[in-house]
Parts: structure tokens; sequence; C-alpha cells
């Protein structure tokens, strides 16, 4: 029996519990969820196979079928700059607005300059306070002012990147688990 190292359970079990939570998803809102990021973007091989860092969204195949994976970076991620909690242990300085802004601003740019894949992740008691939306609502509006950017759902980007397959990065994710 493999052991997931980051949750400190079997594969076996976290692979019950995460389907054992779409089941629940799907009794609550009559569907299958169409999308998935895992927590601290750590899935296992049991769940899913892995996660990577890329610029652009792309395929994972294994026997049981595919996922279009929309890469999530840290960079993207406002949990770096804004977050502490000593409830859990996680003890960082927050940063100024300023600065905690100007990081998704500089992964937005670089990115756009060579035609990649921005996602955003945002938690609600983080960025939703009111001096952080705002500053980033502003930028959002700014951005979306340069009339070069496309906004849309996480479903539709996966939608977008399953019809454009040939373009995309596969990774056969098969032989993953040891």
């Amino acid at each position: 029996m493999r052991r997931s190292l980051r949750v400190g359970h079997s594969d076996e079990r976290e692979a019950e519990l995460f389907f054992r939570a779409m089941d629940a998803h799907v009794r609550m809102t009559g569907r299958k969820p169409r999308g998935y990021r895992a927590p601290v973007y750590n899935a296992t091989p049991a769940v899913i196979g892995r996660l990577t860092a890329d610029e652009m969204p792309y395929l994972l195949t294994a026997p049981g079928g595919e996922l279009i994976e929309l890469p999530a970076h840290w960079g993207n991620d406002d949990w770096p700059p804004f977050a502490h909690f000593e409830e859990i242990g996680y003890l960082m300085p927050v940063r100024a607005l300023a600065d905690g802004i100007r990081g998704f601003a500089d992964e937005f740019d670089a990115t756009r300059a060579v035609g990649g894949f921005w996602m955003p992740v945002l938690h609600p008691f983080l960025t939703d306070r009111l001096a952080r939306w705002a500053a980033m609502e502003q930028w959002l509006e700014n951005v979306l002012a340069e009339g070069d950017t496309w906004l849309a759902p996480m479903e539709q980007i996966a939608r977008h990147a399953r019809d454009h397959h040939d373009l995309q990065r596969v990774d056969d994710i098969s032989e993953v688990n040891p």
C-alpha cells in the first residue's frame, strides 16, 4: 500500500474521500464537477495523477480517462502575500496592498507577453477585503480595457483547450504511480 506523504493516509483512502466528496457534489447540484483544484495544489496519483506548472492548459491521459489541466501557480495565488493564520501555524507578514497586487500584475504581464494562460487563485477572505478587492477590481478593469485579454469561466477555458487539442501538450500519466 502506497501512502500519501502530503496528508498522512494511503492513496486509496485519499481516492475514497475524493470520490465521496464528488458523490456529495452530484447529490447537491445534480451534475458532476466540471473541474477540480486540489487543496494547496497537492493532488496525488490516486486522484488525478500529477500537477505541474505550465503556461498553457494541457491534457492528462490515463487508463481511467482524460483531464484538461488548467495549471495554477503560487505566483498567481493570493495566499502568499495576504495570509497570516496563527490557528494553523502560518505566521507570515501580510504584504502591503500594492505589493500583493503587483505580484499578480507582474505574473500576468509576463504570461500575456508569451500568449500564455494566467489564472488567479483568490480566496474570498483574503482578496475580498475592501481595499484589496477595490485594487484588484481596478487592475482587472485596466487589463480588460487593453482589449487583448479573454476572461472566461474555467469550464469554458477547458472546453476551448479541448477543442484545440492539436495545439496542446499531452502527458500520459498511466505509469506515474509506482
